[in-house]
């Protein structure tokens, strides 16, 4: 059973009753969806790290408060870049560590709205059942480009009139 605590009601302004920063990270779980890039500051309000967990940090609530002082309202949605490069890179170093040191070159990442939708290994040789391995294909193969590849639209289809 999974008990959940809520904040303690202020009395005074500024008085917390004694509820933390730590406490708020535990309330919403943040170590369990933020995968290092999102994090309660010591302010209480809401970071984003797009770099990962040793990068800078941006505090939303500053953000939220420069878009009302451009008369910009909510719905509003925020993209960080920075966060789906971090991705890629991290892609790329887990295809290092698995297959040797320049496979992750050959991976090449395909993105679409801000996410990454498609995996393209780059391989080259001969497939032999049980015998080829999957680090020599690739490390065979000339590197992909290092940024995001964008999805081409799909192509629209016409529709043929039937034939009297």
């Amino acid at each position: 059973m999974t008990q959940t605590t809520t904040p303690p009601q202020q009395t005074e302004p500024g008085d917390t009753g004694g509820w933390t920063v730590h406490d708020s990270a535990d309330l919403y779980g943040i170590d369990r969806w933020g995968g290092g890039y999102f994090d309660i500051g010591p302010n209480g309000q809401m970071r984003v790290r797009p770099r990962g967990a040793d990068g800078p940090s941006i505090d939303l609530g500053e953000v939220v408060e420069g878009l009302r002082e451009r008369d910009l309202c909510a719905p509003v949605l925020l993209r960080f870049n920075d966060i789906t490069e971090h991705r890629m890179s991290a892609l790329r170093d887990a295809f290092d560590a698995a297959f040797g040191q320049g496979t992750g070159d050959r991976v090449e990442v395909v993105c679409g709205d801000g996410m990454i939708l498609e995996l393209r290994l780059n391989l080259r040789g001969t497939v032999v059942a049980g015998e080829t391995a999957l680090a020599d294909l690739l490390r065979a193969a000339p590197p992909r480009r290092r940024r995001c590849c964008r999805r081409p639209p799909r192509a629209r289809r016409l529709r043929r009139s039937p034939s009297t």
